[in-house]
């Protein structure tokens, strides 16, 4: 915000029942209480009066505009405002706290390796891919199926069907779960895996 949108005045404290009051002429849709010394009341042109104190505001930018406020001071004591009044939602300004940074040594950004290997299962056979390599966690999993008639079938850590490779397709899966790889059908099927593993 513009600090040409910021003023302070000092509302004259009440005498007896009537209210201190000081009159402005300014223009906005926004107004924004920044500090005050308590609380007061505020008018916008002919509209009800708001209570305010510091950090309350009033208006929006898609509404009517204003051209003069009123402001009433009810305490014994003057008060000293500073107020916003503008166009724009008043957004006060904020401090940024220390910033430091992390490396990563897990997740979607940290280093990896990856293994390759081949593999022929028979009929009605299985194989397990355990989900580690020592202590490494594998990141993603992929099968190729180099059979040219027959699917391989990819299982969860749970022995639920998760996936039927076609013949001369692959598979790839983010997890590191156990894995198992299944031939449904009468012929055995050659198959090459890709295992990528947090290092």
């Amino acid at each position: 915000m513009s600090a040409s949108n910021y003023r302070t005045i000092v509302v004259p404290a009440a005498v007896g029942a009537s209210p201190g009051v000081i009159s402005e002429n300014v223009n906005g849709k926004v107004f924004a209480t920044i500090s005050s010394t308590d609380k007061f009341f505020v008018r916008a042109d002919n509209r009800a009066s708001i209570e305010q104190n510091s950090g309350r505001y009033f208006g929006n930018p898609d509404g009517p505009e204003f051209g003069r406020l009123i402001f009433s001071n009810f305490t014994a004591a003057p008060n000293t405002i500073t107020y916003y009044a503008g166009n724009e939602m008043y957004k006060p300004d904020t401090a940024i706290s220390t910033i430091s940074a992390t490396v990563v040594t897990s997740g979607k950004n940290a280093p990896t390796l990856a293994l390759g290997s081949t593999g022929a299962l028979a009929s009605l056979a299985s194989v397990n891919f355990v989900g580690t390599n020592g202590v490494a966690l594998r990141k993603s999993f992929s099968v190729f199926n180099t059979h040219a008639a027959d699917v391989l079938r990819v299982l969860g850590a749970n022995g639920i069907w998760m996936h039927e490779v076609a013949p001369k397709t692959g598979y790839v899966v983010e997890a590191g779960s156990l894995i198992s790889l299944y031939v449904p059908g009468a012929n055995a099927i050659t198959y090459t895996v890709c295992e990528v593993f947090y290092t």
